[in-house]
């Protein structure tokens, strides 16, 4: 029996452009304009700019505030235990 000739199928779809997934991100116009000067001094495009500063942000260790119930808890202060009385209102009773 006589081999078949091989065809190349094409792959469809768009070739693929690089190796690492797409995160598209929404920025304020104003953050815009921050982030695009910060790319025109360091001499890059805004892409890889928004990549350094990630990488920038995510690697300085700084003090934060916490946010959110977090930040409620730290401010509130530790429970109070249950047997002792509140010096909210209505905790003081009339003759």
């Amino acid at each position: 029996m006589a081999k078949s000739i091989k065809v190349n199928q094409k792959k469809r779809g768009r070739p693929a452009t690089g190796r690492d997934p797409v995160s598209a991100v929404r920025l304020p116009a104003a953050l815009t304009v921050v982030v695009d000067e910060w790319a025109q001094n360091h001499e890059t495009n805004r892409s890889e700019a928004i990549r350094r500063l990630v990488e920038l942000g995510l690697t300085v260790r700084t003090k934060t505030r916490p946010a959110g119930r977090l930040r409620a808890a730290v401010v509130a202060g530790p429970p109070r235990p249950k047997n002792e009385p509140s010096a909210g209102v209505g905790s003081q009773r009339g003759p």
